[in-house]
């Protein structure tokens, strides 16, 4: 249980982290990253924005069983 607390990721954080990646792609680069990767990327951040609510929710669940 509190590895899973540990686990947990504040959205701000990681809205954070994605649009680093998007700023050190045009750091690198010295260009927009390309519609597609943008895509790609916006689907990784739902994808983990996902598991974390279902995280949330499934520890939230565990602690109404305790």
């Amino acid at each position: 249980m509190e590895r899973r607390q540990q686990s947990r990721i504040d959205d701000t954080e990681l809205q954070e982290f994605f649009r680093n990646i998007e700023d050190a792609f045009y750091r690198k680069f010295q260009r927009e990253m390309p519609g597609e990767a943008r895509r790609y990327l916006q689907l990784a951040e739902q994808v983990v924005r996902s598991s974390e609510q279902e995280l949330r929710s499934e520890s939230s669940r565990e602690g109404l069983r305790s």
